[in-house]
């Protein structure tokens, strides 16, 4: 977790960074990628820290784990039960055995998370094609993926029944660089590792039980 305040006279976001990298015993430690045991969880876990909230990493089991991140970002975002956050992780290219210069080339950021904002189509949707997408973040606000169905891509000309629907009809500025992209759920496999969620609904602080 790394961070620092709008205002260059506030210093708490710095304590705050402090107080995780001794939590952790460095600062090294609660860097991304981090193998330190006890912040395997990524900035899921760290927002879970700062807000009471419950987080998970959604990991493999017997199949692909992406598939199931989307259908649990879906739920999540559609349900409007309580606030939520989801990120995933763009690695290093040797940990995901991708040529060298390859998630450069795409525009992605290594070592580094990604929020995600919103779902849409999915495998049983005939107007998508029966694809699935997640639009995603670079919290630095720049620096986007420019593959497939990327802004301004010509697969959104090639589709404009997609565009209307995940673009014009929400609102999406189609062509900004304002660090947020669509992509397709295979190719954030891909590229991506680490679906993690963090929810932080306020009915999980009025939960309790009565009794004799």
């Amino acid at each position: 977790l790394f961070a620092h305040a709008r205002d260059g006279r506030e210093f708490w976001v710095s304590l705050l960074e402090k107080a995780f990298a001794k939590l952790y015993g460095s600062y090294e430690a609660i860097d991304a990628g981090s193998k330190h045991p006890r912040a395997s969880g990524g900035a899921a876990q760290a927002m879970g820290y700062m807000t009471g909230g419950i987080s998970r990493r959604v990991r493999k089991s017997e199949g692909d784990e992406w598939p199931e991140f989307f259908e649990l970002a879906k739920d999540m975002l559609r349900s409007g039960l309580g606030g939520g956050a989801m990120t995933v992780s763009c690695p290093r290219e040797e940990e995901i055995d991708l040529p060298a210069g390859e998630i450069k080339a795409r525009g992605l950021i290594s070592h580094h998370a990604y929020s995600l904002l919103d779902t849409g189509g999915g495998p049983t949707l005939e107007w998508c094609g029966r694809r699935s997408f997640m639009r995603l973040r670079n919290p630095w606000g720049h620096d986007e993926w420019n593959g497939a169905w990327s802004d301004g891509s010509r697969e959104w000309d090639q589709h404009p029944d997609v565009h209307k629907r995940l673009v014009a009809d929400r609102g999406y500025d189609g062509n900004g660089d304002d660090g947020a992209f669509w992509m397709l759920l295979e190719d954030i496999g891909r590229y991506f590792v680490h679906p993690s969620w963090c929810w932080f609904s306020p009915f999980l602080h009025s939960v309790g039980l009565t009794g004799a």
